[in-house]
C-alpha cells in the first residue's frame, strides 16, 4: 500500500489512464511525457469521483496529480 512520503514510480501507461479517465488527450500525452518513469515522493493522496469510479490520486508536485494506480513502490536503499 502506498503511502504519503513513499517514493514510487511512475507507470509508463500514465497517458493512457488519464485518458479513460476523460483527460484531455494532449494533456494527457504531454502529463505522460513529464512524468512516466519518474521516481517521486508521494506529497498527498486524496479521492475523487469521477464517472461514479472513486479514483485516489497522488499528489508529487505542485498541482501535479498522478492516479495512484499509476504509481509503483520503488524499492528503496
Amino acid at each position: 500500500m502506498i503511502a504519503i512520503n513513499d517514493k514510487v514510480v511512475i507507470s509508463q501507461r500514465l497517458g493512457k489512464r488519464l485518458v479513460e479517465l476523460g483527460f484531455d488527450p494532449i494533456e494527457s500525452a504531454s502529463m505522460h511525457n513529464v512524468w512516466a518513469g519518474r521516481i517521486v515522493t508521494v506529497l498527498d493522496i486524496w479521492t475523487d469521483n469521477i464517472d461514479n469510479e472513486r479514483v485516489e490520486f497522488a499528489t508529487v508536485d505542485l498541482c501535479n496529480e498522478i492516479p495512484l494506480d499509476c504509481c509503483s513502490l520503488w524499492p528503496s536503499g
